[in-house]
């Protein structure tokens, strides 16, 4: 089997697995070399004949199909010990728009309070750039490298 065929029989698998075993579900440009490829290959038969089952099971009516009182309790009393109790921040922050809007207000107190209680980085107010440009340490590095 050449790598043509392999990449041909996958794609078949792809569509039969996403759009079912029906032939007019498929895509319209692929329909046609795909049910050749149906026709030159037995195996695949076997493979649509079992989505074709799982087709039609889809497609029962299953609005009898009710769980009981006991059930639905026992679900939802293990979800709750899964998950936890809900409480008033996962409630409020737990998703949609303010999940982000918390992480920036986050950042932005935290910017603040860096900003606030961090010790001054600058020079103090006394001291201008041309007294740090020319220093002492500024000439004896030029002097060191011939440079003046």
């Amino acid at each position: 089997m050449t790598d043509a065929q392999k990449a041909m029989i996958d794609r078949f698998e792809q569509v039969i697995n996403s759009y079912g075993a029906n032939p007019d579900r498929w895509p319209e440009g692929e329909r046609e070399g795909l049910l050749v490829l149906l026709k030159t290959h037995p195996h695949l038969r076997a493979f649509v004949q079992m989505e074709a089952a799982v087709d039609e099971y889809l497609t029962q009516d299953l609005a009898d199909l009710h769980a009981s009182g006991a059930l639905t309790a026992r679900l939802q009393q293990e979800a709750r010990r899964l998950h936890g109790p809900g409480s008033f921040w996962k409630d409020l922050f737990g998703g949609g728009l303010f999940r982000p809007a918390a992480g920036l207000m986050t950042a932005a107190l935290l910017g603040i309070m860096i900003g606030w209680y961090s010790p001054t980085i600058l020079p103090d107010d006394d001291i201008s750039f041309d007294e740090l440009a020319i220093s002492d340490s500024l000439l004896e590095w030029e002097q060191e490298n011939d440079n003046g």
